[in-house]
């Protein structure tokens, strides 16, 4: 567990120019590392799913209708994911995959001490203009920018819960998102905060940038943070 003091919004530039996650404890960088593993599971069984539904399709296609030239459909795109003629995930994918975790900006606000007010509004989507340098760093390209054409947060910079909001907007899983517009990129952020956040104080007990308002979980995780804060500041 790592606690950064946030002098300013502009905490999450800053970050932008650190050069590894070399100066995290050891066992958060276990966490990174086993999120990366997981998000890279999970959305290879999401591809192998979608290859058997597409392949069921072309064969009802085939046989239903005779052959008008065209032949069976084949690495296709689906929300962002290039749905292969093997069942091996995008290469682009699990590259975006890999890098999160050297995406500090992305997480920065999760472990900031909230010693003033939104001091953990600090917080940058991957897919945000203002991280272009960290996606060009990493060569992931192919990625539209999410608060392109304007955007409710002109300035791309989020608490941990606003963060987790507008990754599950954007990536169709809230009620009120749409569908056409759900981008995999997102969803694949989404699912990685979750695996690295979840259990984050201890079993049941997630960080409470995870928690949607202020129910018991949220208040149980928001009491051991300031557990935390406290300890750290009688230390200074």
């Amino acid at each position: 567990m790592f606690l950064i003091p946030a002098a300013s919004s502009q905490l999450g530039s800053q970050l932008e120019h650190l050069p590894s996650v070399s100066k995290l404890s050891h066992a958060f960088e276990e966490k990174l590392d086993k999120a990366v593993e997981q998000t890279i599971s999970h959305f290879e069984s999401i591809h192998k799913q979608m290859r058997r539904q597409q392949a069921s399709m072309d064969e009802s296609e085939s046989d239903d209708s005779d052959d008008d030239g065209f032949g069976t459909i084949s690495n296709q795109r689906v929300n962002g994911v290039l749905i292969l003629d093997d069942d091996a995930l995008d290469p682009g994918i699990v590259n975006f995959i890999k890098a999160l975790p050297f995406c500090v900006p992305l997480y920065a606000g999760f472990h900031t001490i909230n010693v003033f007010a939104n001091s953990d509004e600090c917080c940058y989507c991957p897919c945000a203009r203002q991280l272009k340098r960290w996606r060009a760093k990493h060569n992931l390209h192919g990625i539209t920018e999410c608060d392109r054409g304007g955007s409710s947060r002109p300035k791309g910079v989020y608490k941990p819960q606003a963060l987790m909001a507008h990754l599950e907007v954007k990536s169709g899983r809230s009620n009120g998102s749409n569908q056409l517009e759900s981008c995999h990129f997102h969803s694949i952020v989404w699912y990685f905060m979750w695996k690295v956040y979840e259990d984050h104080w201890a079993p049941g007990i997630h960080h409470k940038g995870l928690y949607k308002g202020n129910d018991e979980g949220f208040r149980k995780a928001e009491a051991r943070e300031n557990q935390k804060t406290q300890r750290y500041v009688r230390s200074c």
